[in-house]
């Protein structure tokens, strides 16, 4: 029977998974390897940032003794496959696929989310709100007489942007409406061969699910995290809009950019002479960012 064997374990900041290394023995054909998400990955199967449980994902298989060309069909596709962050059990991949016979040919297995079969060598991505977390593996390789033993390690490639609000002296009655992005890019497709994304041109993004949120004196999420391109430079250009009326201001980062594989948690502080905007780097890897707004 094929039988590939995926040893699945997340792999957070700075912990590494464990090795489960391939078996030497020429005469077993099985594939066994270690895959792992570099940085965190958040609910289940949901369309937001992948921080916890699991997520499926496709892995594919090239066989050749030259280079892969990732413009031809895969000589196998595991998709969905499930990957169970920090677990270490065996992963069977679909399609019961194993090494070559043929000692010159190498397997390339290379993994995407989110799952999907390519066009030539090009997945598509539907993302309209920026809830997809775009994440690949490079690929790596090995053969019947030399087992992958190297991690298959799946990649952030977005910057996540997530909101928080708080308030003193900002009166209640003085209700958030909206925050947008004035300069966001959302992916339309992945290169499975580069793990190049593919992105729509500059549109504002509209943060989801806020509306009518009042300021307190608590910390508060407003809205749900988005995954944008990475951002050339520190700047971040919002449009704040409350009761009182719109607002620009601009959060800023100590970073040079706002950087691919980083959660920003951008703060809004209200108050009676202004809003206050801070950044930080959370889960994925940490950032931060600034600004002021003033209450109309």
């Amino acid at each position: 029977m094929k039988i590939i064997i995926i040893i699945s374990t997340i792999l957070f900041i700075t912990t590494s998974c464990s090795k489960q290394e391939g078996n030497d023995n020429d005469n077993d054909r099985l594939i066994k390897l270690d895959a792992g998400v570099s940085t965190v990955i958040t609910a289940p199967l949901s369309k937001a940032a992948i921080t916890t449980e699991s997520f499926e994902a496709t892995v594919a298989g090239w066989e050749t003794s030259s280079t892969p060309n990732y413009t031809q069909a895969a000589t196998w596709t595991s998709t969905p496959t499930r990957i169970t962050i920090g677990s270490t059990d065996a992963l069977e991949l679909k399609n019961n696929p194993e090494y070559n016979l043929e000692t010159s040919i190498k397997t390339y297995v290379t993994g995407w989310y989110p799952a999907g079969i390519p066009s030539n060598d090009m997945v598509s991505i539907t993302s309209t709100s920026g809830d997809i977390d775009v994440m690949y593996a490079g690929a790596i390789s090995g053969s019947l007489d030399n087992k992958i033993k190297q991690t298959l390690t799946f990649n952030h490639l977005l910057t996540q942007i997530k909101f928080v609000i708080i308030g003193k002296g900002w009166e209640t009655t003085n209700k958030l409406q909206s925050i947008t992005i004035d300069q966001a890019q959302l992916p339309i497709s992945l290169n499975i061969g580069t793990g190049v994304v593919t992105y729509a041109t500059i549109a504002p993004l509209v943060i989801p699910d806020l509306s009518g949120q009042t300021v307190t004196t608590t910390a508060t999420p407003a809205g749900v995290p988005v995954m944008i391109a990475p951002i050339n430079g520190n700047a971040l250009p919002l449009t704040i809009v409350s009761d009182s009326g719109t607002t620009k201001i601009t959060a800023t980062t100590a970073d040079t950019n706002y950087q691919a594989g980083k959660a920003y948690t951008v703060t809004l502080n209200f108050n009676s002479s202004g809003i206050g905007v801070t950044a930080t780097v959370t889960p994925w890897l940490e950032g931060s960012a600034s600004g002021t707004i003033v209450e109309n």
